[in-house]
């Protein structure tokens, strides 16, 4: 029988903001959901439970980007929420703030148990 790894789909923040005021969108969030999915495309199969979603507002731009990552019904579900809500926010599996691209390979290893 092959164990299977629980969904995981993370969410990253691409809030933008017209003010000048920090925002996740202005400090590179696009590159960065490019680079996690890359990378976990290349991980292949130890890595296909892992979806990566673009989201609106995590309420944490001063720590953005901002990289939040459920388990359970939000990633089993065949369609995203379209709304995280503030409950859901408070508890998530994966939290990762100030992230760079540079992090992502770490990150991945990391998500994936290949270090800690």
């Amino acid at each position: 029988m092959q164990n299977r790894k629980p969904a995981l789909r993370i969410f990253t923040c691409m809030k933008t903001r017209m003010d000048g005021r920090p925002s996740c969108g202005a400090k590179g969030a696009s590159e960065i959901i490019a680079a996690l999915r890359e990378k976990i495309e290349n991980r292949g199969l130890a890595a296909a439970h892992i979806d990566v979603r673009p989201s609106r507002c995590l309420d944490r731009c001063e720590d953005g980007p901002v990289l939040l990552g459920f388990t359970g019904f939000v990633a089993e579900s065949a369609v995203p929420p379209n709304r995280l809500d503030e409950s859901l926010l408070r508890d998530p599996q994966i939290t990762f703030e100030r992230v760079s691209v540079d992090q992502i390979p770490a990150i991945v290893d990391k998500i994936l148990g290949l270090n800690s």
